[in-house]
């Protein structure tokens, strides 16, 4: 049986160099005074909210780890990419370190290009000229250099203590890990619960060091009871691969599903997906479940109104596949998962 406290292994000294040495125990009365000044006279914790309310169980708060996770193709890394993108455009404060082991630093990018501009993917990623013109992708392309300098990521390889080094060398706030299970510790250990407990412990050590660490997660393969594929109403807190070390270790956990409905057509299935996220953790916040719709062919997500607020309103129409779908105003959709507001800044 494997041991539930961390392993002691290079990874963990890695960024256990990251802390302050501990003191020794230290009584109530010592510290009450201390917090009650910081209660009635003190600055609020930081946090880079991603929009006004209801977004705010999405805010991204340094000492924090959060974890999300959802099927394959339900749209993970596109969420937390619009989420940092907006999260960085309200907060000139917040600098971002995103570990991503599937896709490059460029793909990465032209997906952006794609959610702001609103010119498909597909026309981007082929260098369709003539379907998009410079015109369309320059106010994209002046939003990314607004928050150039804020934003990095790291190539392979993989590992934990590149990592370390990464942060060390960037000093972010906020660091997206895309995905958990992907990332290569504890050389020599193929006991997987052995793994995560590793990866966990630096995860905290990392947010215990002001960093909000953001940890996509697979989700675990277990057969659905109404048979085939995954069941939307059976993915829930103990649906993360390697479950536990997730669970227990995490400030706030994120499951995203796709809701149950009846599409009109293949095109509207593949075009349009009704999602809900699901906050299934909080340990100091509030929870707040939110229904998006994600528009793939411009890597973008929507906040929706709630079954209940929807009900009897029809949806907006599908733009066709054959053309760019249409431009949103930001000052006038008061259901666009972007920041409200235009350029205020957050308080």
């Amino acid at each position: 049986m494997v041991s539930s406290s961390p392993p002691t292994t290079d990874d963990a000294d890695l960024s256990r160099q990251t802390l302050e040495a501990t003191a020794g125990p230290v009584s109530l009365g010592s510290l009450l005074e201390s917090v009650q000044h910081g209660l009635l006279h003190g600055e609020p914790p930081l946090e880079f909210r991603v929009a006004n309310e209801p977004w705010g169980s999405l805010a991204f708060r340094p000492g924090d780890v959060m974890a999300i996770a959802a099927p394959p193709g339900m749209g993970k890394s596109a969420l937390l990419s619009q989420l940092i993108d907006d999260a960085q455009r309200l907060n000139p404060r917040a600098i971002s370190l995103t570990v991503n082991v599937e896709m490059t630093p460029q793909t990465m990018i032209e997906r952006k290009i794609s959610r702001l501009s609103g010119v498909p993917l597909a026309d981007i990623t082929r260098r369709n000229h003539f379907r998009y013109q410079a015109c369309d992708i320059q106010p994209a392309m002046a939003t990314l250099a607004s928050i150039g300098d804020r934003m990095f990521f790291m190539g392979s390889p993989f590992t934990l203590d590149h990592i370390v080094e990464a942060v060390q060398q960037v000093g972010p706030n906020i660091l997206v890990i895309d995905y958990l299970q992907r990332i290569e510790c504890c050389m020599g250990v193929t006991d997987t619960r052995a793994r995560m407990n590793t990866l966990m412990h630096a995860a905290r050590n990392l947010a215990t060091a002001g960093i909000c660490v953001v940890l996509v997660s697979a989700v675990a393969r277990t057969q659905s009871k109404k048979g085939g594929g995954y069941n939307a109403n059976e993915i829930g807190m103990g649906s993360f691969r390697e479950s536990s070390e997730i669970e227990y270790g995490c400030d706030d956990a994120f499951v995203m599903v796709e809701e149950d409905r009846t599409v009109t057509s293949v095109e509207e299935s593949f075009q349009r997906r009704i999602l809900n996220l699901k906050h299934v953790k909080s340990r100091n916040n509030r929870r707040h479940d939110l229904r998006l719709e994600f528009d793939g062919s411009v890597q973008q997500f929507r906040l929706l109104p709630s079954r209940s607020e929807a009900a009897g309103a029809k949806l907006p129409p599908v733009p066709p596949s054959s053309g760019r779908p249409p431009r949103r105003n930001l000052a006038t959709d008061p259901w666009l998962f972007n920041f409200p507001g235009g350029n205020e800044q957050a308080t």
